[in-house]
């Protein structure tokens, strides 16, 4: 029984006021068929959807946990039928909850992925950006080119003057040839002023030997002596000027190697430099292509606001259909309260309410012993199993919800299984059959060679709590078996549970195999360790979905059931009933 339900007694009246506000009940049934897409199912196929409960067939079933489900027809009608419109009404009413809250949810997710993509793609204006990246790199390509040509130009004008240097050291060498063919001559006219030295000194000894007749030749003498003294001054100038000159020469050929020295390696350095500009120039380019990519990219950013705009359609969609339940609900509130009025359940509804409140608190601090005392005080009432297990389904997925946003550990389940297990043993037996008849199917096993059932049958009890019928194969299940049973059960789902990564590669032959049997229809969805290691194994083996907690796997299963149409042939089906 839903939360709604056991408080309507209470405050149903401003509850209902709550949920549909006036600008929502004049336009929900527009928006709901404007604003629903074509493949989606008809949340009025769910409104009407009845419940068969043991006061419609008339009988009663044994309180006795384990006796089975037995008929007596010729049991007298339960005095409490007249409970029966309200717990069809309270079972509308339960899935109209399930699916707006399966509803917020996934409306929840979408807006918070919508809130991401718009953040990353808005941050720091990443078109601008792109554009400035894009014009900086040109710039930048343009000045490594000049860059480059410039130190081409630098380098040929750094061999042009080694080439003049090296032409200034062959005309130096030019020079000091002839500064040696000058001293050569220098030389010999120091040795021919020698020479004439030495003839006048002859030329005096033979005058004084002649006497005054020789005194002409002697004058003679004495001029050519004279010229001798005057040419070896101007030898002795000549030799040292040439001196000087060559010391001279020697200091530029010093000069001229120490600048070959210091212009070759500024070649060097300047051949480095160019290779190191090529090497920009060519990172520029690579540069220049990866900004374009991007800039690309950012050209996609159409694309992005195309996936927002589809996005914002799909929530104002959701949105618009959890107007329609909020109108459904209100529909389904005021016709409980017109039949709790005309029966006066009230004592009902309390101890429902009582019930679930003690399960909620049982599961969630782990208290078993106020477990037990719930379910005993609740199956001593004699009120209808049915209801009783509804406010289980409720309790059970409250809690679970919680746990699972809150990402408890494994061993909260676990407690929470054994404290279900207790419940579902004792009130599933008095379900009659009429409740199951419409309800989803799921067949639950352990893959091929897997022993560890511990979170098998901790999602068994808890599909069991939400209502759902149940087959467990139990540990080891072949492919073959998981279909035939489906098959023969007329299941909506197989759950395949699975430890090891070994045993997890039966999947996809499952999935084949219902394909050839032509029941693409029978969903398949899994569940263990190594779908939550590797999420992207869900893909890989082709499984409808994972489930890694209790709460994720029922609202798997009601998702495809959904998707399956199913709801809407529950509906007519028990119409019809």
């Amino acid at each position: 029984m839903p939360r709604i339900l056991i408080d309507i007694t209470q405050a149903l009246g401003n509850l209902r006021s709550r949920l549909v506000p006036a600008k929502h009940a004049e336009n929900a049934a527009e928006t709901r068929s404007a604003a629903r897409p074509a493949n989606s199912v008809d949340v009025s196929s769910v409104v009407a959807t009845p419940v068969d409960t043991v006061h419609q067939t008339g009988t009663r079933r044994s309180a006795t946990p384990g006796q089975g489900r037995v008929s007596d027809p010729s049991s007298p009608v339960d005095p409490s039928a007249r409970f029966a419109p309200i717990f069809e009404r309270a079972h509308r009413i339960h899935q109209l909850f399930s699916l707006a809250q399966d509803a917020a949810t996934s409306n929840a997710a979408l807006l918070d992925r919508i809130h991401a993509m718009t953040s990353a793609a808005s941050g720091g204006g990443f078109a601008a950006v792109t554009h400035s990246l894009v014009g900086t790199t040109g710039r930048l390509d343009i000045h490594a080119n000049e860059t480059v040509s410039a130190i081409g130009r630098a380098l040929e004008e750094i061999r042009s003057l080694e080439t003049t240097i090296r032409d200034l050291e062959a005309a130096f060498g030019t020079l000091e040839e002839r500064v040696s063919s000058i001293e050569d001559t220098a030389t010999k006219i120091a040795d021919v002023a020698e020479m004439s030295h030495l003839l006048s000194l002859n030329a005096r000894i033979e005058a004084n030997r002649a006497g005054q007749q020789a005194a002409g030749f002697k004058v003679v003498a004495q001029e050519v002596g004279e010229l001798a003294r005057r040419t070896q001054s101007l030898s002795d100038e000549i030799d040292n000027e040439v001196s000087q000159i060559g010391e001279s020469l020697g200091s530029f050929q010093g000069l001229f190697e120490t600048n070959r020295t210091s212009l070759n390696h500024a070649g060097e350095a300047v051949a480095t430099l160019e290779e190191t500009a090529q090497g920009i120039s060519s990172d520029t380019e690579v540069l220049v292509g990866v900004t374009r990519d991007v800039e690309t990219l950012a050209h996609s950013q159409v694309a992005i606001q195309d996936g927002f705009d589809w996005l914002r359609r799909h929530g104002e969609w959701v949105e618009q259909s959890a107007a329609a339940l909020v109108e459904g609900l209100s529909s389904e509130c005021d016709a409980v309260d017109h039949a709790i009025r005309r029966s006066g359940g009230g004592q009902i509804a309390t101890d429902v309410r009582r019930f679930r409140d003690d399960m909620v608190r049982a599961l969630r601090d782990d208290l078993p012993d106020l477990g037990e005392r719930a379910v005993a005080n609740a199956v001593s009432s004699e009120h209808p199993p049915a209801v009783l297990l509804q406010a289980l389904a409720e309790a059970s997925m409250d809690v679970f919800l919680g746990q699972t946003r809150r990402d408890e550990p494994l061993e909260t389940y676990y407690r929470n299984g054994r404290i279900l297990q207790h419940a579902v043993t004792a009130i599933e037996p008095l379900v009659p059959e009429s409740f199951y008849a419409h309800a989803p199917v799921v067949v639950l096993g352990n893959a091929h060679e897997d022993y560890h059932d511990l979170g098998r049958r901790l999602v068994a009890t808890s599909m069991r709590a939400a209502g759902f019928r149940v087959i467990d194969l139990g540990l080891s299940v072949s492919n073959e078996t998981f279909v035939e049973t489906a098959i023969r059960e007329k299941a909506d789902v197989i759950g395949v549970s699975s430890l090891l990564l070994h045993t997890a590669k039966a999947i996809p032959d499952l999935k084949q195999a219902l394909v050839e049997m032509g029941r693409r229809d029978i969903g398949v969805i899994a569940g263990g360790a190594p779908f939550i290691v590797d999420p992207d194994m869900r893909k890989r083996y082709g499984a409808d979905g994972v489930g890694r907690s209790p709460y994720e796997a029922i609202r798997l299963v009601r998702h495809l059931v959904s998707r399956s149409g199913r709801i809407a042939t529950l509906a007519s089906g028990r119409r019809a009933a």
